[in-house]
């Protein structure tokens, strides 16, 4: 969890001092991070007796099972959903994120730091990003390892956005969008196997969901531009 703060210390620092936009700068830490996941895989934390994977997490480090294939991991995810709900809606830290968020010069009007609401914003979602990598080899059995080419975890960054969207940017919305785009991962298999469904089909449909929610706010912003060029 504090290496996942640290990781997005970078990009918070650009973005506070250098006003660089945190998508390029976090795209260009995935790759720097993907690369060195890799390096770890094939280089210290190598399975000399199994190339295909990474040493397992010892088992005094595995998250507990609760049936059904899953682990404590899921109560863990919507535990710290509803602690990030309380946190953005019941504190004052929270308030003025979301109103730097929302408006930064409205917020420094009103006496707040914008500076320190980003920086903070970055560490909690680094902290949280790191908790949730954790989760996912810590909490899969019976691996608990990463695959050779890092397999088992390339793209759950990029469903996490998805999420993020389906869910509206609110927490609460967000734990049950992952439990549908989960739903929707997990029948992946069994289409597969049954219905002889390609997966491309399912990051088609989850590609269509996403556009669909995104295309509202799509729509505000080019009405917002057409009336400020009217202007």
């Amino acid at each position: 969890m504090l290496l996942g703060a640290l990781w997005a210390l970078p990009a918070a620092v650009l973005k506070v001092y250098r006003g660089v936009h945190e998508v390029i700068s976090t795209i260009m830490l995935n790759w720097i991070g993907w690369f060195f996941v890799l390096w770890l895989i094939v280089g210290p934390y190598a399975n000399p007796n199994d190339p295909n994977k990474t040493i397992r997490i010892p088992v005094a480090a595995r998250l507990p099972e609760i049936g059904y294939g899953l682990s404590i991991a899921i109560i863990i995810a919507v535990i710290a959903a509803l602690l990030t709900y309380f946190l953005l809606w019941h504190t004052t830290m929270g308030f003025g994120m979301r109103a730097s968020g929302m408006n930064e010069k409205a917020a420094r009007y009103a006496g707040m730091n914008p500076k320190v609401a980003v920086m903070w914003s970055f560490l909690i979602g680094g902290l949280l990003s790191g908790l949730g990598g954790a989760m996912k080899i810590m909490g899969e059995g019976p691996g608990y390892a990463i695959s050779q080419g890092g397999a088992n975890i390339y793209g759950f960054g990029f469903d996490g956005i998805g999420v993020a969207l389906v869910g509206r940017n609110h927490p609460l919305g967000i734990i049950l969008a992952a439990i549908f785009f989960g739903m929707l991962r997990a029948g992946t298999a069994l289409m597969q196997a049954q219905a002889h469904v390609p997966l491309e089909i399912i990051k088609v449909i989850q590609g269509i969901i996403v556009i669909t929610v995104a295309i509202p706010s799509l729509y505000d912003l080019v009405k917002k531009a057409i009336h400020r060029g009217a202007a």
